[in-house]
């Protein structure tokens, strides 16, 4: 469950309107990066851009979850290349561009 609670930043009011609590599965332990409530015709609408200890991003409106999108590649620290043998295929095909040359 993530819980977020909104408070008016001069007097630390509680603003239960702006709050917001919703289960999900997709967040492991987030943490808020960047929020917007603005006034809209029907009232005050935010969304929150949330962002997990896995990398994940998701931004919730309404208390509800908008998109998810799973950013495990953004935080490698280390990578090892590996080559691995030709197939038959590649290997004609490497042959063929070698005579044309």
């Amino acid at each position: 469950v993530t819980e977020m609670k909104a408070l008016t930043l001069l007097t630390s009011t509680p603003l239960p309107d702006q709050s917001a609590s919703m289960g999900h599965t997709v967040l492991f332990s987030p943490s808020i990066k960047a929020s917007i409530c603005p006034k809209m015709s029907k009232g005050v609408i935010c969304r929150h851009l949330l962002s997990s200890e896995d990398d994940t991003v998701a931004l919730l409106q309404h208390n509800k979850l908008v998109w998810s999108r799973e950013e495990a590649l953004a935080s490698i620290s280390i990578v090892e290349m590996m080559e691995l043998p030709m197939s038959d295929r590649d290997q004609t095909i490497e042959t063929e561009f070698d005579q044309k040359e």
